[in-house]
């Protein structure tokens, strides 16, 4: 009696598998800053790029004599200047930000292929680049922030039209303008052509702007075009889920 007693003390009662824990705050947080971040990016690029084009395409316009041709030579010299001066403020803002990453980028720049910011491996596809690949980038974009500014300083010190179209205005506004913008392009157009490169050997690395774009285009053509909404929250839920199937 005793024995039957103490056996079915250790029996064990039947219940019902509990549901999976949610993923860990890290996980889901993780998920949501990818979706904010990414959101906030595209939004700040297309305020930046609707603003660019509005600005170039003013001057533009009024340098072939549009909107209205019979408009006072003054009066169009003085709003083309304007709009010169807000292009060049507009490109500030990116030169800006590139000071904390170039900064980092510098300080980084001798660090084992592959190996992050962090310190651990990454699949950005920058830092498989070479030393001296990354050290001549970084000299081009070092170069575009720099004549940035120096072309910044020109408006400053030209601010009107008159001042800038003579000499010897027109020669700083116009050299670092051209100097900023062509270190500016080779930079972009040398780091596409190498991290190409880098994927056409192979390597398992994260998608580049031009890779998102393009994929982006085929998917589009296809039928099969997605938000970048839909995009951060099919992402968010296949963190979710492979913390549940774990």
């Amino acid at each position: 009696m005793k024995n039957r007693n103490a056996t079915a003390a250790f029996q064990t009662v039947p219940t019902t598998p509990s549901p999976l824990p949610p993923p860990p705050p890290s996980l889901r947080s993780r998920a949501f800053h990818a979706m904010y971040y990414s959101a906030t990016s595209y939004i700040i690029l297309g305020i930046f790029a609707f603003l660019v084009s509005a600005a170039a395409g003013f001057w533009f316009f009024l340098r072939v004599g549009l909107p209205a041709p019979a408009m006072h030579r003054e009066t169009r010299q003085f709003r083309m200047n304007w709009a010169m001066q807000i292009l060049c403020l507009l490109f500030d803002y990116p030169a800006l930000l590139m000071v904390p990453w170039l900064t980092m980028a510098w300080w980084r720049s001798g660090d084992e292929v592959g190996v992050g910011f962090e310190g651990v491996q990454s699949r950005e596809a920058w830092f498989h680049l070479g030393v001296a690949d990354k050290r001549l980038l970084l000299s081009l974009k070092t170069a575009n922030v720099a004549t940035q500014y120096v072309n910044q300083w020109s408006r400053i010190a030209y601010p009107d039209y008159v001042s800038s179209s003579t000499m010897p205005g027109i020669v700083h506004t116009t050299v670092w303008f051209v100097l900023s913008f062509l270190f500016g392009f080779s930079a972009g157009v040398l780091q596409g052509m190498k991290e190409w490169k880098l994927r056409e050997e192979g390597k398992d690395l994260d998608d580049g702007p031009l890779e998102i774009a393009l994929k982006w285009f085929q998917d589009w053509r296809k039928g099969q075009g997605k938000s970048w909404v839909d995009r951060e929250e099919k992402v968010g839920g296949s963190i979710a889920h492979k913390h549940s199937a774990i």
